[in-house]
């Protein structure tokens, strides 16, 4: 009987469902580690900017940017929703280090001004 009871506990636990599990993936991780995680996907679509893999069987898109999980799309209804708002994102990111180095270069700018002012009024003398 404890043979039976032993066997039937190893069969069904060699038949669980070892399917992977997309809540083991999170942003900031790479390509690499996705992959150990979860396997590859069903679909790669290279955006230039981004990369987005499907997995179809939990309903999930990840974003990758560079090698990095960017952001994990959460619903096929949403999809677009969740990657427009992932790009205006990433572009008001953007758009501010660009003010900054703006404000970088006018600043610069400045002190070559005054420093040519200086440098030229010196050699009318």
């Amino acid at each position: 009987m404890k043979a039976t009871f032993l066997f039937l506990v190893v069969l069904f636990t060699a038949c669980a469902d070892n399917r992977k599990e997309l809540t083991n993936v999170s942003q900031g991780m790479n390509k690499q580690e996705v992959v150990q995680a979860i396997g590859e996907p069903s679909r790669k679509n290279n955006l230039e900017i981004a990369e987005l893999w499907v997995y179809p069987e939990y309903d999930k898109t990840l974003i990758f940017r560079a090698d990095t999980v960017y952001d994990i799309v959460n619903s096929s209804t949403v999809q677009l929703d969740s990657i427009k708002s992932s790009f205006k994102d990433l572009g008001q990111g953007i758009k501010k280090e660009a003010k900054k180095v703006g404000r970088k270069l006018d600043t610069v700018g400045k002190k070559l001004e005054g420093k040519f002012d200086n440098d030229t009024s010196e050699n009318k003398r």
